[in-house]
C-alpha cells in the first residue's frame, strides 16, 4: 500500500472539514426560520478552510526546500581529461570524429546555407 503524505493527509482532512461546515451550514439554513441570515462565525470557518486548501493545493510540499547545489560541470573532464579509450566507449567515436562532428554544428549554426550548398539541398 503507498504511503500518504503530509500533504496529502492535510488535504484530505481540509475537504472533510469544508465538506462538514457546508453540511452543517444547509442544515442550519434549512431549519432556520428567517429568510435573511447575517453572515456568522461559521461562514468565516468555511472560507479559512477553503483558503487553506487553496495555499497548499498550490504549492507542491508543505515545507519550505532549500534547493541543491548544481553538480559540477563534466564538460571539461570529458573532452580533455578522459583517456581515449574511455572516450571511445562512452560516447562511441573517437575525440577527433567527436571534435569534427562539433566543428560542423558550430558552422551550421553560423552559416545554415553552407550545408545546403555542400549537399545541394536548395
Amino acid at each position: 500500500m503507498p504511503k500518504v503524505s503530509r500533504r496529502q493527509r492535510a488535504l484530505r482532512s481540509l475537504r472533510r472539514g469544508i465538506r462538514a461546515a457546508l453540511i452543517s451550514e444547509n442544515i442550519r439554513r434549512l431549519f432556520d426560520d428567517e429568510d435573511v441570515s447575517a453572515p456568522d462565525v461559521e461562514d468565516d470557518l468555511v472560507m479559512d478552510y477553503i483558503e487553506a486548501y487553496w495555499t497548499i493545493d498550490r504549492s507542491r510540499y508543505l515545507n519550505k526546500r532549500d534547493p541543491l547545489p548544481r553538480a559540477p560541470d563534466m564538460f571539461e573532464f570529458w573532452l580533455y581529461r578522459l583517456d581515449e579509450s574511455r572516450f571511445k566507449e562512452d560516447f562511441r567515436v573517437t575525440r577527433l570524429q567527436f571534435m569534427q562532428v562539433v566543428e560542423l554544428i558550430e558552422c551550421f549554426t553560423m552559416n545554415p546555407t553552407y550545408f545546403r550548398h555542400l549537399y545541394g539541398v536548395s
